[in-house]
């Protein structure tokens, strides 16, 4: 895949149009000196959030939440969510429920962005204990499907979001994760989104990723 095109993949994994082994783009500014892969503007600074906010439910999500159903991760690894709802940072890439693309796509395609947005998840997965037990699963999921040369920067999720970064000097190594990624059963993905950048200088590429851990909220809301 050439460096600048964003994959956006829907439900339950399946590619409508795009290969799980796209690269995807991450957002960076014009000091980066990279190539940015999707135009967004730039995010302005916002506050850490802690209030829970009006909408914090997905629809459809509720009547789970009333049985206390858990992530299906979580729920694999025994671990059962005591908190319902979206956390602050992922509400704010989400869309009546469903990951948005306009605002995840911010988040990916600008680096000032992508910043805000995970030190909000780093946050909010500070106060909450199944946030810190989903980034712990996926983290180590995203970890070990990483090929030669290629490090996980970044990572953090919330209840039904999750983001990060992986920086690359393998030409193929961002678009080889995601394939590798998508198929670890232990670690399922729903909505996913990513883009890469090329670095202008040596050779290193930058892949930003946003994907839904919640079959509940396994879309994306192109509103």
């Amino acid at each position: 895949m050439k460096a600048g095109q964003l994959c956006v993949v829907g439900v339950l994994l399946v590619a409508a149009g795009c290969s799980r082994t796209d690269p995807a783009a991450p957002p960076t500014s014009a000091e980066d000196g990279t190539t940015p892969a999707v135009a967004a503007p730039a995010a302005s600074a916002a506050p850490l959030r802690d209030t829970p906010g009006p909408g914090s439910q997905a629809p459809g999500q509720a009547a789970a939440n009333a049985v206390g159903a858990a992530s299906p991760a979580l729920a694999a690894n025994s671990a059962v969510p005591t908190t319902r709802g979206f956390l602050d940072g992922e509400r704010a890439l989400m869309n009546d429920g469903a990951m948005s693309d306009e605002s995840a796509g911010q988040v990916i395609a600008s680096s000032k962005a992508y910043a805000q947005a995970l030190q909000q998840f780093e946050h909010d997965a500070a106060r909450n204990p199944d946030a810190q037990d989903l980034t712990a699963l996926y983290r180590a999921a995203a970890t070990r499907t990483l090929g030669p040369d290629m490090v996980l920067d970044s990572f953090a999720c919330g209840y039904s979001l999750c983001m990060g970064e992986i920086h690359s000097r393998n030409a193929d190594g961002f678009g080889n994760w995601i394939k590798a990624f998508g198929e670890d059963s232990a670690a399922p993905q729903y909505a996913f989104m990513s883009g890469e950048f090329v670095q202008a200088k040596g050779g290193q590429s930058i892949g930003r990723f946003v994907f839904s851990t919640d079959p509940a909220a396994n879309g994306i809301n192109t509103r």
